[in-house]
C-alpha cells in the first residue's frame, strides 16, 4: 500500500520578545553560514558564532525535543529568560500552525491553528496531536510517533553522522530505532512488531532453558549426561518402591491391617 504522510514545511522561527534574529525559510534548501574569523588559532580560521547550532536547537525544541536533552537549558537566564517564547511557524499538509514553547513552561507547549489556541498539559500530548495531523486519516495500527518520524531528518549534532540509523548523541547510548526507516521504505511495521515479539519470546524461552539447566546441573558443575544417568537411577528406585508397595497390597494381612488403621 502506498503511504502518503502530510508534508512538513518550516515557515519561520522567531521569539517574543525578540532575542535572536527571525529566520524565514524559503522554498528549497536553506543554509546558514558563518563568516571566517581572521583571529590566529592553532586550527586555522574559524567561523564566527552566528547561532547555526542554536538555530537547530530552537527548531528541535519547538518540535518537542525533551528539555533535559536540549542545549537551551544551558543558556543563562540573564541571556534567555524563562518567559521568552520560542515560536515556529510551519505547515503540515494544508494546515498552517504555530508551535510555542518556553524554558519556564517547557512541559506545556502551545499550538495555534486557525485562530484557535491549544495548551497541552504535556509534551507527549502535543506529539500525539501532531501525529494525527501528519497521518490524517490513516487506518494503520502501528505508525511511528512524531519524534520517531523526524529523527532521521533532524539528526543530533553529536550523532557523529557515522551511520544512517544513529540519529542521536552517541554518548547517550540511545537504542537505535529502525521504525522510521522501515516506514519510509514502505515496510510493514505490523510485521516488524510481530518479529520483535517473536524474538522476545525466544529470548524468554532461552532464559528458562538456561536457568533450568543450571538448576539440574548444580550450576553447570555436572554434565547433562550425568544428570540423565542420575535421573534414570532415581526412576529405577521409584519403580522398585512402587513394585514393593504393590506386592505388599497383595498380601492377605494387608486388608486386615488397613481396616484396623481406618477404624482407629
Amino acid at each position: 500500500m502506498d503511504r502518503v504522510v502530510n508534508r512538513i514545511k518550516l515557515l519561520k522561527l522567531y521569539s517574543e520578545p525578540e532575542v535572536f534574529e527571525t529566520i524565514v525559510f524559503e522554498d528549497g534548501v536553506n543554509i546558514i553560514l558563518g563568516e571566517k574569523s581572521d583571529a590566529n588559532t592553532t586550527r586555522g580560521r574559524k567561523t564566527n558564532g552566528v547561532g547555526k547550532s542554536m538555530s537547530i536547537e530552537f527548531i528541535n525544541f519547538c518540535l518537542f525535543k525533551k528539555y533535559s536533552d536540549s542545549r537551551i537549558r544551558l543558556i543563562p537566564d540573564e541571556v534567555f529568560s524563562d518567559d521568552v517564547l520560542i515560536k515556529l511557524d510551519l505547515q503540515i499538509g494544508k494546515e498552517e500552525i504555530t508551535i510555542i514553547r518556553s524554558k519556564g513552561e517547557q512541559n506545556r507547549p502551545i499550538l495555534k491553528k486557525n485562530e484557535k489556541t491549544i495548551v497541552f498539559e504535556s509534551v507527549d500530548e502535543a506529539q500525539r496531536y501532531l501525529k494525527d495531523l501528519l497521518y490524517n486519516d490513516f487506518n494503520e495500527v502501528v505508525l511511528p510517533n512524531f519524534r520517531e518520524l523526524i529523527s532521521p531528518l533532524i539528526r543530533d549534532e553529536k550523532s557523529e553522522f557515522k551511520t544512517i540509523l544513529e540519529c542521536f548523541d552517541v554518548s547517550k547510548k540511545i537504542p537505535v530505532s529502525v521504525v522510521p526507516h522501515l516506514y519510509f521504505l514502505n515496510i510493514s511495521l505490523v510485521i516488524y512488531r510481530k518479529v520483535q515479539e517473536t524474538i522476545k519470546k525466544i529470548e524468554q524461552y532461552k532464559n528458562v532453558s538456561t536457568n533450568a539447566k543450571k538448576e539440574v546441573t548444580n550450576g553447570n558443575q555436572k554434565k547433562i549426561n550425568d544428570v540423565r544417568a542420575e535421573l534414570n537411577a532415581l526412576n529405577d528406585e521409584v519403580q522398585k518402591m512402587n513394585d514393593a508397595i504393590e506386592s505388599f497390597r497383595s498380601n492377605e494381612a494387608f486388608n486386615s491391617i488397613e481396616k484396623d488403621i481406618l477404624l482407629d
